[in-house]
């Protein structure tokens, strides 16, 4: 007999979980912070971020997902052509596998990955300091280091990653 009613629904969303440091920064500490109530915000603002977040952390682990893989598959290819059978030599020609086009896609994946996880991150300071930093993230740089000091470890980050963050973001 099936009882029909309200009640819970468990399903299986990632394979990864809180002692995954993506996921632990990204769902644990960070709501742990938004329950704080250090910042002013709205129910439905807070339900925004978190719902952001959540995407954010699936995007990444996809992103370290492929990184993964790019990895272990270049590895294999490498083992391949320094071991004894990795390169089999013929009368006119030398054959091998030749993997670079599986691992420029995985390269591609993990890049797509990171791309739409700068584009979240985004939308989550678009509303935590009720602005709109949609137009690029040098936007969101100048913001952010007229709120630190100077001298601060944040400022430094800023100063050190916006460039490859921005390239990789905005490819001209």
């Amino acid at each position: 007999m099936v009882k029909k009613g309200g009640g819970f629904k468990i399903a299986k969303i990632l394979n990864d979980g809180t002692d995954n440091p993506i996921v632990n920064r990204l769902s644990l500490q960070f709501f742990d912070i938004l329950g704080r109530n250090l910042m002013t915000l709205s129910q439905e603002d807070l339900e925004k971020i978190k719902k952001l977040l959540f995407e954010l952390m699936k995007k990444m682990l996809k992103k370290e997902e492929a990184k993964i893989s790019y990895l272990q598959q270049e590895n294999l290819a490498i083992q391949k052509i320094t071991s004894k059978n990795g390169i089999n030599f013929q009368q006119n020609a030398i054959s091998y596998d030749y993997p670079t086009e599986d691992l420029k896609k995985k390269f591609e994946d993990s890049l797509v990955n990171c791309v739409i996880s700068i584009r979240k991150i985004i939308k989550i300071a678009d509303i935590i300091f009720n602005e709109n930093f949609e137009d690029g993230l040098g936007l969101l740089s100048k913001y952010l280091i007229r709120l630190f000091n100077k001298e601060s470890p944040e400022i430094k980050m800023i100063k050190e990653d916006t460039p490859w963050v921005k390239e990789l973001f905005e490819p001209s």
